[in-house]
């Protein structure tokens, strides 16, 4: 069985807003600028897109997720591994493991806080306590 690896494209279009937006501060916001420095952007991650496709024209079982703002492409580690070297796509592990310690510590940091809350819950309670005694008239 050919071992495979999930990589991601090296893309710069992250959201089409913020992009342009980007471009506008970078051109003190001149449109017709901005518009050209856009679409240039827009056709070097096109062309990045063209060259992943171009990788993975021959080879069989390409597997790809995508999401809001995630694209990743299952493929033969060799081809991966060309298109990393290419600067096409990137690579990062996901450690599992270390999912489940940030769990763990999600738990830990939960519990500090209600005991923190219920600390700084007790001293309201006993601060309105000593305003109401010190209010009492003798």
């Amino acid at each position: 069985m050919t071992e495979c690896l999930s990589v991601e494209p090296i893309l710069g279009m992250f959201k089409r807003g913020d992009d342009f937006r980007n471009c506008l501060d970078k051109t003190n916001s001149n449109v017709v600028e901005a518009l050209k420095m856009y679409a240039t952007d827009l056709q070097e991650d096109a062309q990045t897109l063209l060259q992943i496709a171009q990788h993975l024209t021959e080879v069989n079982g390409i597997k790809a997720e995508a999401d809001t703002h995630f694209i990743s492409i299952t493929c033969p580690k060799e081809i991966a591994n060309i298109m990393i070297e290419k600067d096409l796509v990137m690579y990062e592990k996901y450690d599992y493991e270390n999912e489940e310690e940030i769990e763990d510590v999600e738990d830990i940091v939960e519990e500090c806080v209600e005991e923190i809350l219920e600390d700084v819950v007790e001293d309201i309670m006993e601060s309105t306590f000593i305003e109401d005694d010190c209010n009492e008239e003798y």
